[in-house]
């Protein structure tokens, strides 16, 4: 768990330099790379600008506890807490909603066992990173994937010109032997943009946010 956090902080770091990796979008809200991983999987990069001061970026888009379902109905089933180890490090059962022909290409469980984990101010001050990590609860400890869920790290930081806005880096890996390169980058361009401008859509009419804002106070 440690060395992926420390993997998810080198991100930023690295996110000047795209040599060796092949561009899958390329959009002034989103940009995507790949590159070849172990075996079969691949390892997706990915710089992602939102429209909020970082706390609730993060809050949006990495916050996996039943509470987040208000604005992730549309995406998800259910959210369970199974077990939390801190208040920055919580087991989840997560039911996604998933199309047939997903489901078809990559035969997944209905529940998806994560643990997701978040450090405050790292790499650098402001900035949270975050890895979600799939897992073996009956033997507390972390496994390499669940169905197609493999290992996810993620660093919001506050956007240097703007603090009303975060730049996200986040790697992925995947097994995306089925899908052609030109393919990939149709779905991609297609389906990624339209559901992060969804989530930041669902969550600014949560609750949640709402309460944050007229209390003037912050994730």
């Amino acid at each position: 768990m440690a060395e992926a956090m420390e993997n998810a902080a080198a991100l930023k770091a690295a996110s000047a330099s795209h040599a060796g990796w092949t561009e899958l979008v390329s959009l002034s809200t989103l940009a995507m790379w790949m590159k070849p991983g172990k075996g079969k999987d691949s390892i997706m990069h990915s710089q992602i600008n939102i429209d909020m001061p970082c706390a609730f970026a993060m809050d949006c888009m990495m916050n996996l506890r039943p509470e987040s379902m208000e604005w992730r109905a549309d995406t998800l089933n259910s959210i369970e807490i199974v077990r939390e180890y801190g208040p920055d490090d919580v087991l989840i059962l997560m039911a996604p909603k998933v199309p047939f022909i997903m489901k078809y290409l990559k035969p997944m469980p209905e529940k998806t066992p994560l643990r997701l984990v978040t450090r405050r101010d790292f790499p650098e001050p402001g900035d949270f990173s975050c890895i979600v990590v799939p897992y073996d609860i009956e033997n507390n400890v972390a496994i390499e994937e669940v169905g197609p869920t493999k290992l996810k790290s993620a660093v919001f930081s506050p956007h240097p010109d703007n603090p009303n806005m975060t730049i996200v880096h986040s790697l992925d890996t995947a097994n995306l032997a089925l899908f052609p390169t030109w393919g990939l980058k149709m779905i991609l361009k297609a389906t990624v943009t339209g559901s992060i401008d969804a989530n930041v859509k669902n969550y600014k009419a949560s609750a949640r946010y709402k309460n944050f804002i007229a209390t003037n106070t912050a994730p």
